[in-house]
């Protein structure tokens, strides 16, 4: 995930706003986007003006006192299962930095056009896009959500195949689960480290309530 520190708006061309956050530029036609028919499309195109037209999708999502904009998971996963021409194509800055979170009371300051009902941020969202962001290590998306064990060299304890098991059981128990969830910092939790296709990973975290999915930069779904 990435929760960027510093959000702003300005003026990119006549008519054309777009959205910042650290810096980098996340959305190119704001003026042009359609928030009331989710999936959005961040970059419309500017030629015809039609929010259909383009490619840099995103779904808004709620989670607690925060905002998703997320990969449009069911529409890629279809497009991908039924080997379609790609409509759909995410952001390619969500695609690169990971799911964007912020403050929702510092986004609406920028992006007013948010709607003020968003749906909430659901158990089996949130382990679809753990999958995203630890490619290939959970399977690649949209395949089955399980852990490739023949990545994983170690884990937080001695026995390896049971840390994965337990991983396995959590992605499991979440998966087509809509109940909602909320974004916590890991600060209270204990980050469960992995090393994984020569890298280090934090894919789970546990809490007083369990084991529960963990997301970089420190953000635990319970």
């Amino acid at each position: 995930m990435w929760k960027p520190a510093e959000l702003g708006r300005r003026r990119r061309s006549i008519g054309r706003d777009g959205l910042y956050a650290d810096g980098v530029e996340l959305a190119k036609t704001l003026d042009l986007s359609d928030w009331s028919d989710p999936p959005v499309n961040l970059e419309a195109c500017e030629m015809c003006g039609s929010p259909d037209c383009g490619g840099a999708f995103v779904s808004p999502r709620r989670a607690g006192d925060l905002v998703l904009l997320m990969p449009p998971l069911d529409e890629l996963a279809r497009e991908i299962e039924e080997d379609r021409w790609p409509l759909y194509r995410p952001s390619w800055t969500v695609a690169r930095h990971g799911v964007f979170v912020a403050d929702e009371a510092a986004l609406r300051r920028v992006l007013p056009e948010l709607p003020g009902q968003l749906p909430p941020f659901t158990r089996d969202e949130a382990v679809r896009c753990l999958q995203m962001e630890l490619d290939p290590l959970l399977g690649r998306f949209p395949a089955e959500l399980r852990v490739d064990r023949e990545r994983f060299v170690a884990g937080p304890g001695a026995d390896l195949a049971a840390d994965l098991d337990a991983l396995d059981a959590l992605l499991q128990a979440w998966r087509g689960s809509h109940r909602p969830v909320t974004l916590l910092p890991d600060a209270t939790s204990e980050p469960l480290w992995f090393f994984a296709d020569d890298r280090d990973v934090y894919p789970a975290a546990r809490t007083p309530d369990g084991l529960r999915p963990r997301f970089e930069p420190g953000l635990v779904a319970t």
